[in-house]
């Protein structure tokens, strides 16, 4: 799964290059993740390394990726907010908790992961049942039996 990670009005792109530094010396990030320098591509910024293009097995939760912007963020002298888009879906954090930032980006993945669900099946409609913390009775091998 790729992940998509600009820092909200880095127009120098200082911000970025920090923590794309910092993400690639986390070595607890970069054990399931592969981490690389873009462009997002915006008219006008032609070359611009203005994103971080972040790889990850399907499946992984992204409780590091918050740990570690939550201390890139505590090093710097300003506050920074990070926009990580996953499959057209989109989240912003800022100054919130790891805790709040580790449940946000799961709930972006959950979300990304739905609406790939429902472009395979041909529906942008969700299924019942696929919610954030609830298991589906096929998860669960041993739910026909309860």
């Amino acid at each position: 799964m790729e992940i998509e990670i600009s820092v909200v009005g880095d127009p120098g792109e200082l911000e970025v290059q920090s923590l794309y530094g910092w993400l690639r010396r986390d070595a607890d990030f970069r054990r399931d993740a592969e981490v690389r320098l873009g462009s997002g591509g915006r008219r006008g910024d032609m070359g611009a390394l203005d994103v971080i293009n972040v790889l990850v097995p399907d499946g992984i939760s992204l409780a590091n990726l918050a740990l570690a912007y939550v201390a890139w963020r505590g090093s710097r002298s300003h506050d920074s907010q990070i926009k990580v888009v996953v499959n057209g879906a989109t989240v912003t954090v800022g100054n919130e908790s790891a805790e709040q930032v580790s449940r946000e980006l799961d709930s972006l993945l959950y979300s990304a992961r739905a609406a790939g669900r429902s472009d395979h099946a041909g529906s942008g409609d969700r299924c019942p049942g696929n919610e954030p913390g609830k298991r589906n009775q096929g998860d669960d091998p041993g739910a026909e039996e309860r």
